[in-house]
């Protein structure tokens, strides 16, 4: 069998073992927004990317992730200065992750807010 028949039939195998987590992303402005669903890790790991979609704007999400992956945290950011998605950008991230099987995830519901670049006006920094 040629490798490139057996890496379309695993990547069929694989996109058939896929579940769908959808929701709505909210947010003031319009403008592509970055959804990323990540991967939870042992404490002190960088998250790993299991999968990432850029929608149009504020509104309705679906995007398709491997099944039975475990727990993930849905991240969704907006790159307000159009300089790539950095500390500065409205985001948002759900407060508690979710935990992946083999069944869709729906009515996930997520709002995206400025960081306060500056917690404390009063201090003088």
């Amino acid at each position: 069998m040629s490798a490139l028949l057996l890496s379309g039939l695993i990547g069929a195998a694989l996109a058939a073992d896929t579940v769908t987590l959808s929701g709505v992303v909210q947010h003031s402005a319009a403008g592509a927004l970055r959804v990323e669903v990540l991967l939870v890790v042992p404490d002190g790991q960088a998250p790993l990317l299991v999968a990432a979609s850029t929608i149009e704007g504020p509104g309705p999400f679906s995007i398709r992730i491997p099944a039975r992956v475990g727990q993930v945290r849905l991240r969704v950011a907006a790159d307000d200065e159009g300089d790539g998605v950095g500390p500065d950008d409205a985001q948002g991230v759900l407060p508690e992750p979710l935990m992946v099987g083999s069944q869709d995830i729906t009515g996930v519901s997520l709002s995206l807010r400025r960081p306060d670049l500056n917690p404390n006006p009063g201090d003088g920094r």
